[in-house]
C-alpha cells in the first residue's frame, strides 16, 4: 500500500532550465521531506538531460520521488496523468521556473497538524526570470513587495495548497487556455472553493484566460461566493495583515465578483445602495484591506471594469456612499511636496505645482494630471464640428464643485452637459453613467489654424485637461502620435503636447506628409510587405472613390446578427432601386448559407467578407446596413485594417435587428458606438426602449417600419409542435464541453423529459402530431444526444429549418427564442415554458414574464404536458386574448416593410438622385 504524505507537490517539467534549483527547493528541509512531502516529477520534454536529473532524485528518494512522462502533452493533460499518483492531504502545484523558500518548509514543520482547511495559503516565494510577467520582487531583506505597475495580477501557482478532497475528483479541461508557471490564481481558488458546494462542477482550468471567463459565470454566483469570503478570503486576509500581495489577490477576487455580474454592479456598487447581507459580508472583507490596495486602478482594469470602480470600492468599505475625497491642490505658481501611499503601501513623494491630488488619509485616488475627455463623436456640416465626449479620471470629485470650458482659438465658453451612457467592451455591458458634455466648434475659413482646447476650474485651480479618442468617428488615435483626421477641406490633429486639437486647411502637400508620418509611426513595428499592402489598399480606396463619383455604394451586412432581414432587405433594394447611380452589395463570410443562397439566385454583388474586394467596397459605402455595433469589425475587418484606414471609413450606418428589441437594455444599440443615422424596428415599444437618453438617439432617427423578414412569413399549418428554447449566456459553459457533461445538465434532463413523456408520446400518436427540436447555436452540436424516433424529429438550425418550421408549426413551445415574435405576428400559440432550476433572464424578473409574453406560462412540467394533450383535441387555436396582445405589439400587420424601409432610406440619403 503507497505510503502516504502531507504534502504533495506536482512539478511540470516544461525545459532543463532551473530544474535542479526547483527540485532542490522542495527536497531542501530532508528530514521534513522523507516524512511529509511527495515530490510528483512531471516530464513533458523527455529529454536525456530532465530524464537523467529525474532519474537522479528517483534513486535517492525511492519512497518519495514519482515520475511520469508526459511527452508531447499539455499542462492539462500532464497535470491529469500525474492525479493518480498522488497520496498527499495538501497539494501543490509548480514547475521548473518555481523555487520555495526553505524559510517556508520551516514554517510547515511548526505549524504541521491535521486539517481539513480545503485552500492553505503559504507566503510566495521565489520564481525564476522566465516570459511571463510577475507583480512581485524579492528584496534583500527577503519580503516580498509588489511592482509599481503590474500589467497583470498574477501569483505562483505553488503558494496554495489544496485539500485532495477537491483536486482528486477535479480535471484540469485540455480545451481552454493553460500557463501554469504562474496564473490567474483567484480563478482556481474560486472554482475549486466553489465546487465544495456543488456536484454540478468537475472541471477546473490550470489557468483560464480572459476568453474563458464566461465559462465560469455560474461559479460566481452568490451561493458560492458568500460563503467563500467568510471560509477563505477573511481568514486569509487575517492570516496575513500587512501584506500586499495578499491584499491585492483577494480584492481580484472581490472585483472579479461584479465584472461577472451585471445586476450586482446596478444594484450595489453604482448607486451604493448596502440591502442584504451579502453585500454587508464584501463591505467587511473591504476593512481588512488597506485603502491604497483597494485604490489599485490596475486591479480594476485586469478585472474589465472601469478603474474609477476602485474609489466606489472605497465607499463600500466604509459605507459611506457620499465619501468624498481629500483634496491637495497648488496654484500654478506655487510649489508643495508631499508623500502619498501608492498601491503597493509605500510611500511615494511627489512635487505638486498647478495641479491637485485627490487622496483619503494620504492613499492616493487620482491627481489632475489623470482627467481626460475621451472623444467619443466628431461629427461635422458646413458651419463646424460638433464632438460629444465623455470624462474620465474624475469620478471621485462632486460635479457641483467643477465645471468644464472648451476654448477655440482664444474664445472660452462652457461645454453643453449630456446624459450618455459609456460601454465597456471588455463584457459588453453598458456600465457607468459618466460626465458627458458636447461642444461645437466654428472652423474658419482661408489659411487660419483652429486650435482646440479643453480647461477645467476646480475651486480657484484652472488647469488643461488631455484628450483621448474612441470610436471610428474621431479618425484619431491617442496611441499613435501622428494620427489624423480628414474632413472637408480641413484637417485634425491632436497635439499632445498642448493638449490640443489643431485644425488646419487640408493641401495635398500637408496630407502627404502627414499620411506618410502616420503610416510610418504606425507600421513601425509591421513587416515591409504588410506595410505595402496598406499603402496600396489606402490607394485603391481613394482611387475607387473618385472613380464612382456621385454613384452611392449601399452595402448589407449577412452574418448572424442579419441573417434574415440582410439577405431580404438586399434582394428588395436591387429589384426596386431603378436608378443606375446605386450600386447595392451583400457580404457575408465565405460559404455561409445566406450567401451561398444568393449565389444560387444569379445575384451580382454579392461578396465574401474579409477579403481584399469587400473591404474596398465596405471603405467606398455611402451606407451599410448592419445590426451590431463595430461595424466594420463586423466586417472582418482587424484591427491593423481599421487603424490604418479609419480615416477613410465614413459610411452611414442604418441599423436593423435580426431580432426584437423589449425588454432591459440594448447595448449593442448605443449610437456611440458607430455612426448610425437611422434605426429601423417593428414596435412602439421598441422605440420606447431605443429613445432613452442612453443610447443617444432622437425620435427622426428611429423609424417604426416592421422587420423586413416578416414580409416572408406565410403560414400552411400541420399537425406539428415546435420545441426551440432560446439562447443563454450560460451555454458558453457547454462550449468546450463533451457530451457526458452536457447530459448530465439540468438544462437537458428538463428539455428531454419531455420528449420522454409517455403520455404526450400516446396524445402525439393518436392524434398524428410531431415534435420538432431546434436548439441555439451555441449548443446545436448537442442535438443528437436529446430522444428522437417517428414522432419526435430534430433540427439544425439554420434558415432554412427556422422558414419551413416557422409556417408548418402549430404552437411554438419556448422560453426566450426570437422565434415567438414569428409565431405572434402569424397569430399562432406561443407557450413559454420556464422550468424550475433553470435561471429566468434578469430582464423577465425586472418587468414580469406576463408583461413579455404572447402566450400561456408553465413553470412546472406535468401542467406544460397536461395543457398540450388538451389543446391537441382542437389543434391549437390562439386565445383571443393572446391574439390582441400581438396586434398591439406590432404596428403594421402587411408585408410592405421592405417598402417602408426602401422609402425611408430613400427620403434622407438618396432624394437628389430621386429628384
Amino acid at each position: 500500500m503507497p505510503k502516504s504524505y502531507f504534502y504533495c507537490v506536482h512539478l511540470l517539467i516544461k525545459n532543463e532550465s532551473h530544474l535542479q534549483r526547483a527540485i532542490t527547493s522542495v527536497t531542501a528541509e530532508e528530514a521534513f521531506f522523507l516524512k511529509n512531502v511527495q515530490l510528483i516529477l512531471i516530464d513533458s520534454v523527455c529529454s536525456e538531460q530532465t530524464m537523467s536529473i529525474c532519474d537522479e532524485y528517483r534513486r535517492k528518494y525511492p519512497d518519495n520521488v514519482f515520475f511520469v512522462d508526459a511527452a508531447g502533452k499539455n499542462e492539462a493533460a500532464a497535470y491529469n496523468d500525474a492525479k493518480m499518483l498522488c497520496f498527499g492531504t495538501y497539494v501543490c502545484y509548480m514547475d521548473n521556473y518555481g523555487e520555495y523558500d526553505k524559510k517556508m518548509w520551516s514554517a510547515l514543520q511548526r505549524k504541521l497538524q491535521p486539517s481539513d482547511t480545503p485552500i492553505l495559503c503559504l507566503e510566495p516565494v521565489t520564481c525564476m526570470a522566465g516570459t511571463e510577467t510577475r507583480i512581485y520582487e524579492k528584496t534583500e531583506s527577503g519580503s516580498v513587495d509588489l511592482k509599481n505597475k503590474p500589467d497583470r495580477l498574477i501569483l505562483v501557482l505553488g503558494c496554495y495548497l489544496f485539500h485532495r478532497s477537491i483536486t482528486e475528483t477535479m480535471l484540469f479541461d485540455e480545451q481552454l487556455s493553460l500557463y501554469t508557471e504562474v496564473k490567474f490564481i483567484i480563478e482556481a481558488l474560486l472554482h475549486t472553493y466553489s465546487y465544495l458546494f456543488t456536484d454540478s462542477y468537475h472541471y477546473a482550468a490550470a489557468a483560464p484566460s480572459d476568453h474563458d471567463w464566461f465559462k465560469y459565470v455560474p461559479q460566481y454566483s452568490r451561493r458560492f461566493y458568500t460563503p467563500c469570503l467568510q471560509e477563505m478570503v477573511i481568514p486569509m486576509l487575517m492570516n496575513y495583515p500587512g501584506s500586499v500581495l495578499v491584499q491585492s489577490a483577494m480584492l481580484y477576487l472581490i472585483e472579479s465578483r461584479f465584472a461577472l455580474n451585471q445586476d450586482e454592479r446596478y444594484k450595489h456598487v453604482i448607486i451604493g445602495s448596502f440591502v442584504d447581507e451579502f453585500m454587508d459580508k464584501v463591505s467587511e472583507t473591504l476593512k481588512y484591506i488597506d485603502d491604497a490596495v483597494i485604490l489599485n486602478r490596475n486591479i480594476c482594469r485586469r478585472c474589465g471594469l472601469d478603474e474609477e470602480m476602485s474609489f466606489r470600492l472605497l465607499r463600500l468599505k466604509y459605507k459611506q456612499p457620499d465619501l468624498q475625497p481629500q483634496i491637495d491642490f497648488v496654484l500654478p505658481k506655487e510649489t508643495l511636496e508631499k508623500s502619498y501611499y501608492r498601491a503597493d503601501g509605500r510611500l511615494t513623494r511627489m512635487t505638486l505645482q498647478g495641479e491637485f491630488v485627490a487622496h483619503h488619509d494620504l492613499a492616493m485616488i487620482g491627481t489632475s494630471r489623470e482627467i481626460s475627455a475621451e472623444i467619443v463623436i466628431v461629427n461635422y456640416d458646413t458651419d463646424g464640428l460638433y464632438i460629444d465626449a465623455v470624462l474620465n479620471g474624475c469620478s471621485y470629485l462632486d460635479e457641483k464643485e467643477f465645471s468644464l470650458f472648451v476654448n477655440v482659438n482664444g474664445n472660452r465658453s462652457p461645454v453643453i452637459r449630456s446624459e450618455v451612457y459609456t460601454l465597456k467592451k471588455y463584457f459588453d455591458i453598458p456600465f457607468l453613467k459618466r460626465f458627458a458634455f458636447r461642444f461645437f466648434v466654428p472652423v474658419s475659413s482661408g489659411k487660419t489654424m483652429d486650435s482646440i482646447f479643453l480647461m477645467m476650474r476646480y475651486r480657484n485651480l484652472s488647469f488643461r485637461i488631455g484628450m483621448t479618442f474612441n470610436g471610428i468617428f474621431s479618425r484619431l488615435s491617442s496611441s499613435v502620435k501622428s494620427s489624423y483626421w480628414h474632413f472637408l477641406d480641413r484637417v485634425m490633429l491632436y497635439d499632445r503636447k498642448t493638449r490640443s486639437l489643431v485644425i488646419r486647411r487640408a493641401t495635398n502637400s500637408l496630407l502627404h506628409i502627414n499620411e506618410s508620418k502616420f503610416l510610418a509611426e504606425a507600421g513601425q513595428s509591421l513587416p515591409l510587405s504588410e506595410q505595402l499592402y496598406y499603402r496600396q489598399l489606402r490607394k485603391s480606396i481613394r482611387s475607387m472613390k473618385a472613380e464612382k463619383t456621385d454613384s452611392q455604394y449601399l452595402l448589407f451586412y449577412g452574418e448572424t446578427g442579419m441573417r434574415h432581414n440582410g439577405p431580404v432587405l438586399f434582394r428588395y433594394f436591387s429589384k426596386h432601386k431603378d436608378n443606375d447611380k446605386i450600386e447595392v452589395f451583400f457580404s457575408a463570410k465565405g460559404g455561409s448559407e445566406e450567401q451561398d443562397c444568393l449565389l444560387d439566385a444569379e445575384y451580382d454583388n454579392v461578396l465574401e467578407s474579409g477579403s481584399k474586394k469587400a473591404k474596398l467596397i465596405a471603405a467606398c459605402a455611402d451606407i451599410i446596413f448592419a445590426t451590431d455595433c463595430d461595424v466594420y469589425e463586423s466586417l472582418l475587418f482587424s484591427e491593423k485594417d481599421i487603424l490604418f484606414l479609419k480615416d477613410l471609413l465614413n459610411a452611414k450606418i442604418v441599423s436593423i435587428k435580426d431580432f426584437f428589441i423589449t425588454y432591459g437594455t440594448a447595448q449593442f444599440d448605443n449610437r456611440l458606438r458607430d455612426n448610425m443615422q437611422l434605426f429601423f424596428c417593428s414596435s412602439e415599444k421598441e422605440k420606447e426602449h431605443i429613445l432613452r437618453n442612453v443610447y443617444d438617439f432622437n425620435d427622426a432617427m428611429v423609424r417604426v417600419t416592421g422587420y423586413p423578414m416578416l414580409d416572408t412569413l406565410s403560414d400552411a399549418k400541420e399537425k406539428l409542435i415546435l420545441l426551440a428554447p432560446g439562447d443563454r449566456r450560460q451555454f458558453c459553459i457547454y462550449e468546450n464541453s463533451d457530451f457526458y457533461r452536457f447530459t448530465n445538465s439540468r438544462f437537458f434532463k428538463l428539455y428531454n423529459n419531455i420528449l420522454t413523456d409517455t403520455r404526450l408520446h400516446t396524445a402525439l400518436q393518436e392524434k398524428g402530431y410531431r415534435i420538432a427540436v431546434m436548439l441555439p447555436y451555441t449548443i446545436e452540436k448537442f442535438l443528437p444526444l436529446f430522444t428522437a424516433d417517428d414522432v419526435i424529429q430534430l433540427y439544425p438550425c439554420n434558415t432554412e429549418n427556422e422558414t419551413e418550421l416557422v409556417k408548418k408549426a402549430s404552437v411554438l413551445i419556448t422560453d426566450y427564442a426570437d422565434l415567438q415574435f414569428r409565431f405572434a405576428f402569424l397569430n399562432k400559440p406561443v407557450l413559454y415554458y420556464y422550468p424550475q432550476g433553470l435561471p429566468i433572464r434578469q430582464e423577465f424578473k425586472a418587468e414580469g414574464l406576463a408583461k413579455n409574453s404572447f402566450g400561456k406560462l408553465f413553470f412546472e412540467h406535468d401542467k406544460l404536458i397536461d395543457h398540450l394533450i388538451q389543446e391537441m383535441e382542437t389543434d391549437f387555436p390562439q386565445p383571443v386574448y393572446y391574439e390582441k396582445a400581438a396586434g398591439t405589439f406590432f404596428r403594421y400587420h402587411d408585408s410592405h416593410n421592405c417598402q417602408r424601409i426602401f422609402t425611408a432610406v430613400k427620403n434622407t440619403f438618396l432624394s437628389k438622385l430621386y429628384s
